[in-house]
């Protein structure tokens, strides 16, 4: 049995972690029944060892060999561990599509409405600055709070109020939710890559600790179904239940 490692950003409320991407990785590691250990990176230099041209996570270390990128991580796990591929040959371009969807656009909702909407990020900075000493905790929820809202000034989304965020939301999550009337699965008939890039999204959305967006989420039957049935079929030890 392979020695596996997942590097990740620590656990929010109601996640294993903060990190849509490293929920991808942890849900990717479960639906192939692999078992794994979990390290929190906490410091800037551990970051560093582990992704120091982009200093980002997760890393996936599997017996001494470090890959990053949640993408390149699911296609190193697919070829190692064939029996259960993610990235199957039926439909690749929906699927892409769909991955590099939820990836860089379906994302900045998640980062709008816990970073800017002031009702999400305040008791979000409570937890996740929490063991910072003083006056450290004083200032750098707000440092990190303004350089993340100038990252989405410059992606656009930003700029927008947040009830027209709100109904932009509304609409991509409608169109999830009719997607899944033709399959039961996003990637298809099987559960597969395009499943485990929306599910970490979705399921952030649907968190009680944020409401502004919880309730679209509860509005579509068939995308609740889906969360569960993915959580069903990729949950492990380390993963918090829907």
């Amino acid at each position: 049995m392979a020695d596996i490692t997942l590097y990740q950003f620590a656990p929010d409320e109601g996640a294993e972690s903060a990190s849509p991407f490293c929920v991808k990785v942890h849900r990717s590691l479960g639906l192939k029944g692999l078992s794994y250990n979990v390290r929190n990176v906490l410091s800037p230099k551990e970051l560093s060892r582990l992704n120091p041209e982009h200093k980002k996570l997760p890393a996936l270390e599997i017996d001494g060999t470090i890959i990053v990128d949640s993408t390149k991580i699911i296609e190193f796990l697919d070829e190692k561990y064939s029996e259960t591929r993610i990235y199957r040959d039926d439909q690749p371009w929906f699927v892409s599509m769909v991955e590099d969807w939820a990836d860089t656009s379906l994302y900045w909702f998640a980062v709008y409405y816990r970073w800017q909407v002031s009702e999400h990020f305040e008791p979000f900075a409570e937890r996740a600055f929490a063991k910072l000493p003083v006056p450290l905790k004083w200032f750098v929820p707000g440092v990190v709070r303004k350089k993340t809202l100038k990252s989405l000034h410059a992606q656009g989304i930003g700029r927008f109020s947040e009830s027209e965020v709100h109904e932009q939301l509304r609409e991509h999550l409608a169109w999830l939710n009719d997607l899944l009337g033709e399959h039961e699965w996003m990637s298809g008939t099987e559960i597969g890559a395009a499943d485990l890039a929306v599910f970490p999204l979705v399921r952030q959305f649907a968190l009680p600790c944020m409401p502004r967006c919880r309730s679209l989420v509860l509005e579509h039957e068939r995308l609740n179904t889906w969360l569960r049935a993915v959580d069903a079929k990729t949950s492990t030890e380390h993963t918090v239940s829907v």
